[in-house]
């Protein structure tokens, strides 16, 4: 590792906070240690400094002790490793797989490069047309934000005195350096007296450290002088005016709900009540992390009255949890991904008091490296010094929205969300006296509305009759026979692809059906026709697998009559229970009328389905242009950087979370408010819709239905099932399975809906999702069950 220097002194001259470690005013302790600390660097590349936060602070009435440790570091050879991982024999041999690609200097294939230098990769197709680059193509352009402000890599060490008691060894951040990225900044605070530091005098420290600060046009390095800004009883007018100047900065870190928890918490208020300078009170959990919707204000105060000066600050979180694809989401393995290996203490990581202690150079190492990973992988992903987007997963809806904007031909978030979900902001709708909807969470935490009464009935009827995959041990005991594991090729996906598009512009309802049974004449357009009824049925005695879902509990089952497991369950008044059926959608309605079943509708609508903007189909399917899009961009990733790599799979990842974030808090789903220390709604995403999500989810529960009412299974997961049938692509599935080979050519160019992901000569069938094969290659399913770690 090399180091570049600075003859001025790093962090810019002298502080106003920093105070000298032979001033015999300090605490013996607190000097004894600072002291030993710079004798330990000596001959390192760290430079120190001791600081007192409190000095110039009114917020803080004692001192407040940190050494803080700087160095300016060559980044050299860092970047984006590219990986193919073969799967099988036939791609062991070829010259691609296993190979490592790494490049030079904070350069990165996937926004830098024109694959020009990258070793054994193509730079154009077989076509001869030129191969864009990973960050070129559309999916990843509206997976990422493009814009440009300075990252902060952010990690804490600790040490648990007790099973709930935590001291902090360490804060270290690190950062590039504003004017010359191939240079790094990597900052360690070290508490003194195991007090805790507050948010904004971390982050003031590392401006200073790092310069950041002057990027901003006219700031001080102390900030700006409350006498430039200050208007007397206008203290909102204030801020507006002193976030004019504001540093623009991302801290990210890998799990944050360790990490953001180690700042000392400030006991201020502002006026209104607001919690004072606390990134907790506006961080939400997302992917196992907590990140942060919308940039958090946060200012650092030095100095008394009009002589004072305050250094703005305005906040990302992020948390890397959320940016790497499932399976992936240690430390060690983002640190494998973009060429920073994480390093190994052994046994001292449970005690990392003593490690400081003891060994202070291999502490600060350790502690320092977790941080350059972080934002390493992140300038690897996204681009050097770029905002990511909040998760991987929430990067998949914008580009799903983006690519349903495009088919539309349509710019605007506000039209995109009253076309495609049937919303407008609350503001909007209370002046057009629509305020009288039930609030569902989905919408309600946004500040969102229906667009009119239409959408409102129906958002809450597609609520009710949205449900979960179907999950079933069907046939449990031992199978000596061969069976085969059957999955629906991109299930999700493919079923998106398939629905149209709800019209909520003048009305959403087409038809609504009233007190009667219902029939195929009902059903415009076949399964995927946009129904959802409050019905009750009868099917048939011999009728093998009943397609309409109860939810019983947490559990959802699919009895022959809704009578004695409907809704409307309780003593009858006057003989009259009520009506005892449930909310179902189009596709298992319709598979029910084709199995035989009675079904009766008290309340149910059929949906008007919008044009499609080209005139050329029979109806808009908003979500198959901006699935073809990302499909297409993923083979691409696929084909330039290698099946099972991180290009690939962030593609994937994004593409296969649209389903979910269509279906976000339509469930209701809470998350972890860490400032409230309770849970909360998470509310909807960008592209959250009760009518999309049911129907996809309904559509793939109706193939797997039919075929079980075709063929006999022993177990089915969600998106397949297990048979000792090897040939099933020539079931029709009562029509069903043509939707979904319409949305595979469609989506790939490829018709097959079926691909065999496991096949045995034995089979253990345990329980739902507990499937043990003897053979090679078959099929382990351990329904959650760990082996225990020696």
């Amino acid at each position: 590792m090399s180091t570049k220097k600075n003859p001025a002194g790093l962090g810019g001259g002298s502080w106003e906070i920093e105070r000298s470690g032979s001033d015999d005013s300090l605490p013996f302790g607190v000097k004894k240690t600072h002291l030993s600390i710079v004798s330990d660097v000596e001959d390192t590349d760290w430079t120190t400094r001791l600081v007192d936060v409190s000095l110039g602070n009114p917020d803080i009435k004692n001192t407040s002790l940190f050494s803080v440790l700087i160095r300016r570091v060559e980044r050299g050879n860092v970047g984006w490793v590219s990986e193919t991982h073969p799967t099988d024999s036939s791609e062991q041999g070829s010259e691609a797989a296993g190979q490592v690609i790494r490049t030079l200097s904070g350069q990165n294939p996937l926004w830098e490069s024109r694959l020009a230098g990258l070793k054994g990769q193509p730079t154009c197709d077989p076509a001869g047309a030129a191969v864009p680059a990973f960050g070129d193509l559309a999916t990843v352009r509206s997976m990422g934000t493009g814009q440009r402000t300075h990252v902060i890599g952010f990690d804490t060490e600790f040490t648990y005195v007790s099973e709930t008691e935590r001291v902090i060894d360490s804060y270290q951040f690190c950062c590039l350096d504003p004017t010359d990225e191939d240079v790094r900044i990597d900052v360690v605070i070290l508490p003194l007296q195991q007090q805790r530091i507050l948010v904004e005098d971390a982050l003031y420290i590392v401006v200073r450290a790092a310069y950041l600060h002057r990027l901003v046009e006219d700031l001080h390095p102390r900030g700006v002088a409350r006498r430039d800004f200050w208007k007397n009883g206008d203290y909102k007018g204030a801020l507006d005016a002193l976030f004019k100047h504001r540093v623009p900065l991302v801290l990210a870190g890998h799990y944050l709900p360790a990490d953001l928890t180690a700042f000392a918490r400030p006991a201020r208020q502002r006026r209104g009540g607001e919690k004072y300078n606390d990134l907790l009170r506006r961080v939400t959990s997302a992917s196992g992390g907590l990140v942060g919707l919308n940039p958090i204000r946060v200012v650092r105060r030095g100095g008394r009255s009009d002589g004072s000066r305050w250094m703005p600050m305005s906040v990302i979180v992020r948390d890397t949890m959320g940016q790497v694809a499932p399976g992936q989401k240690t430390l060690a393995a983002l640190g494998k991904s973009c060429g920073v290996e994480k390093i190994d203490v052994g046994e001292s990581i449970s005690d990392m008091s003593t490690l400081r202690r003891d060994h202070l150079v291999e502490f600060l190492e350790y502690g320092a490296n977790d941080s350059v990973i972080v934002l390493e992988y992140l300038g690897a992903l996204w681009g050097l010094n770029t905002v990511p987007p909040v998760t991987i997963s929430g990067g998949g809806a914008r580009a799903l929205r983006d690519g349903v904007m495009d088919y539309w031909g349509i710019d605007s978030p506000a039209d995109f969300r009253m076309r495609f979900q049937g919303l407008v902001e609350l503001s909007t709708a209370q002046a057009e006296g629509n305020d009288g909807d039930d609030g569902l969470s989905y919408y309600a935490v946004r500040d969102l509305a229906p667009v009119d009464g239409d959408a409102n009935q129906t958002h809450t009827a597609w609520k009710k009759a949205f449900h979960g995959g179907w999950n079933a041990c069907i046939a449990p005991g031992y199978h000596p026979y061969p069976t085969y594991d059957h999955d629906i090729q991109s299930a999700y996906p493919s079923a998106m692809a398939s629905i149209y598009d709800v019209d909520y512009v003048g009305g959403a309802i087409d038809k609504v059906i009233k007190d009667r049974e219902l029939t195929l004449d009902d059903f415009d357009h076949g399964p995927i026709t946009p129904m959802v009824a409050y019905a009750s049925w009868e099917f048939p005695d011999d009728t093998v697998a009943p397609c309409l879902p109860v939810r019983s509990g947490d559990s959802v089952i699919y009895p022959l009559t809704s009578h004695g497991c409907g809704a409307a369950q309780g003593d009858e008044v006057d003989g009259y229970r009520g009506f005892e059926g449930a909310w179902c959608a189009g596709p298992e309605l319709y598979l029910a009328l084709q199995l035989g079943a009675q079904v009766t509708v008290q309340i149910g609508y059929t949906m008007r389905v919008m044009d499609a903007p080209d005139g050329n189909e029979d109806g808009s399917r908003s979500l198959r242009s901006a699935l073809r899009q990302m499909v297409a961009d993923r083979a691409i990733a696929k084909e330039v950087f290698g099946k099972g790599s991180l290009e690939e799979q962030t593609i994937k990842v994004g593409t296969n979370s649209c389903y979910g974030k269509l279906a976000q808090d339509v469930a209701e789903r809470n998350g972890w408010d860490a400032w409230e220390e309770q849970m909360e709604s998470i509310g909807g995403s960008a592209v959250t819709s009760p009518y999309h999500a049911s129907m996809t989810t309904s559509l793939v529960r109706a193939l797997l239905l039919a075929v079980a009412n075709e063929i006999e299974i022993l177990s089915v997961t969600t998106d397949g099932f297990i048979t000792a049938v090897e040939e099933i692509e020539s079931l029709e599935c009562f029509g069903i399975a043509e939707v979904f080979r319409n949305a595979r050519l469609a989506l790939a160019d490829d018709p097959t809906v079926w691909e065999v992901k496991h096949k045995q000569d034995d089979l253990v069938n345990l329980s739902t999702r507990g499937n043990v094969a003897l053979s090679a290659g078959g099929v382990l399913a351990k329904a959650g069950l760990k082996t225990p770690k020696a």
